[in-house]
């Protein structure tokens, strides 16, 4: 084996879907956003069709510091159960809800403000900006 990696992104059963990466690179564990044409991207700020979190690819190899899946290949993104996101914007608390924020990360959902985006889920260990926090992706796919 090429890598070993001690701690994996998803952390247990939950519900996957396969999607083709469309402009830019996906970086495992990065918030991702379902285009019009069936392809997924990089969530952003204000982002209102996040489908999930990107956890497993195509991969040049499996090690463990090969994270990054390439425009046009498939990328797994887990649509509902227990995964790491990254926290991109301030802290955020257990129990809290998330929202993507930029480059596939996660910030405190603020309903009303100017730029929030689609719920994500809720944060079940509190993090600051640069840890990784586990939070709880609970999407519905329509």
């Amino acid at each position: 084996m090429a890598g070993v990696v001690t701690n994996p992104i998803f952390k247990q059963d939950g519900q996957y879907l396969s999607f083709t990466v469309k402009t830019a690179p996906i970086i495992l564990g990065e918030v991702v956003m379902l285009n019009n044409d069936g392809t997924v991207s990089g969530a952003t700020t204000a982002t209102t069709t996040v489908i999930g979190v990107a956890v497993s690819g195509n991969r040049v190899s499996r090690c463990a510091t090969n994270d990054t899946v390439a425009v046009g290949d498939l990328v797994t993104v887990l649509t509902r159960g227990v995964v790491f996101v990254t926290v991109g914007d301030g802290a955020v608390d257990e129990g809290t809800l998330v929202e993507a924020f930029t480059t596939g990360t996660i910030r405190t959902h603020t309903p009303g403000a100017a730029t929030y985006g689609a719920v994500l889920g809720k944060c079940l260990v509190a993090g600051t900006l640069a840890p990784v926090v586990q939070a709880q992706v609970l999407l519905t796919i329509v």
